[in-house]
């Protein structure tokens, strides 16, 4: 791994035989969810400082202690009055620091903490300023408390800003390397980039203190074996992207920035389709062949590219260049939709991908023929969960088909900005099983239509 610059050294890796680190295999059975204990939340940890800062307030009230500055500043924390002239006094109160506690920093988190749902970029302000030096009136400089950087890293995280969250939670994580949050979400956000041996090191650290967490255990056991696949995988960057490709993956006519030129450009492309901003970062990843792809996913073994937090590619699959520029720009559709961590159905998640990468291809065309001469199709709502159950490869090409027809008949109902219209309605927490009939609204379309659709599709082919 390259370490990014300023990271924290990982500590020594456990051996992956070692007893201390649970292991419940690699994937979660068919139809199952992994179980295990409710994940240690940073939430949490902000929440019980902050109260901290309500609890000393009290104590000092009571015992009619504190200088003006300091009681006046916090009754005007408390009250939400003139916060940052309250900040301001804190900061200049003779009595500020209380042992290791500093009331203008656990103000500052506080009041972070209030504004992290409706301004997280006003958190995040707050955060940082929790976060900066601080020198008492003896010289001695203040350890910052982690809850802080447990504050920049929600903030960051709601902000969609991995990179921000994951300074936040290594800062944290030297501070205190033995609290399960801090491992947890700093593996968590390190299990999509590069750094696979930072990201064991910090999820070992969590699942030393929780043995029954079985999805983070099983991410862990994916990740080790990540770890030793792409050992030798040469890294290159563009832009927002980072490419990992295996020594010869790959093709002939196509070299290392080239591939990433081609992810950067899709990415844009995809976003401005979709209005959205590009995501901050991409990590994918070329492999020798599908064994190595299947086993560090879990992926039905007819996959040719997933994105599942990470772009993941094989040689084999970016032999052709027409195939090439489809499965690219197929899975970075992915990447970004998934960006903005909104629900939607998984029709609209494969259809839009499909739309992008110009997939129709005869397959479509008998699957489209065989509808319209059988009267038949899935269900809609038949649609909405994931493909990745489907084992059989004919059933999942048909439901891939039909959620490119269901897309192509939204934009033929609603005009070409009818994927980004669907996008924003998602965004402000509109219902997914409501998506296709509030993009055609005022004419919602039903099964009938689709075929419709499809019939008109069928005849404007070319003979």
């Amino acid at each position: 791994d390259q370490a990014e610059a300023g990271a924290p050294t990982p500590a020594a890796h456990l051996d992956p035989g070692d007893e201390s680190i649970p292991f419940y295999g690699f994937c979660p059975e068919e139809g199952t969810a992994p179980q295990g204990s409710p994940h240690p939340q940073l939430f949490e940890l902000a929440r019980v400082h902050s109260e901290e800062l309500l609890d000393r307030f009290v104590a000092m009230r009571r015992a009619r202690r504190g200088s003006k500055g300091l009681r006046e500043g916090l009754r005007d924390v408390l009250a939400a009055r003139d916060v940052d002239a309250a900040l301001a006094k804190l900061a200049a109160a003779p009595d500020r620091f209380e042992g290791p506690f500093d009331y203008a920093r656990g103000a500052a988190v506080l009041l972070g903490m209030r504004a992290l749902g409706k301004n997280p970029q006003l958190a995040l302000q707050r955060g940082r300023y929790a976060t900066a030096a601080a020198v008492g009136p003896d010289g001695r400089r203040h350890e910052v408390d982690p809850a802080a950087h447990a504050l920049v890293a929600l903030a960051a995280r709601t902000l969609g800003d991995p990179k921000v969250e994951r300074t936040a939670l290594r800062n944290a994580r030297v501070l205190d390397p033995e609290e399960p949050a801090f491992n947890l979400a700093l593996g968590q956000n390190l299990a999509h980039t590069p750094h696979v041996a930072e990201a064991i090191d910090a999820l070992d650290g969590y699942l030393r203190s929780t043995r029954d967490d079985v999805g983070s255990a099983q991410l862990r056991a994916r990740l080790a074996t990540a770890r030793d696949i792409q050992r030798e995988y040469e890294l290159h960057h563009r832009g927002v992207v980072t490419l990992q490709a295996a020594p010869g993956a790959l093709p002939e006519d196509m070299d290392a920035p080239e591939l990433t030129a081609l992810l950067q450009q899709s990415l844009e492309e995809a976003a401005e389709m979709l209005g959205m901003r590009p995501r901050p970062e991409l990590h994918a990843i070329v492999y020798r062949d599908r064994s190595e792809l299947l086993a560090t996913t879990c992926v039905p073994t007819w996959s040719a590219g997933v994105f599942d937090g990470t772009l993941r590619l094989y040689a084999g699959s970016l032999k052709d260049p027409a195939a090439r520029r489809r499965v690219v720009r197929h899975e970075v559709l992915h990447a970004q939709l998934r960006a903005g961590r909104f629900p939607a159905p998984h029709w609209f998640h494969e259809g839009v991908a499909q739309h992008f990468a110009e997939e129709t291809r005869r397959a479509h065309l008998r699957s489209y023929a065989m509808m319209v001469d059988n009267r038949t199709y899935i269900p809609f709502a038949s649609l909405e969960g994931s493909f990745l159950v489907i084992n059989r490869g004919g059933d999942a090409r048909l439901a891939y088909h039909q959620s490119l027809a269901m897309v192509e008949l939204m934009i033929d109902r609603a005009g070409k900005r009818a994927i980004a219209h669907a996008v924003d309605y998602l965004r402000r927490d509109g219902d997914p099983k409501d998506l296709l009939e509030y993009v055609t609204a005022p004419r919602p379309v039903d099964g009938d239509d689709l075929l419709s659709y499809l019939s008109r599709k069928l005849r404007s082919q070319p003979r």
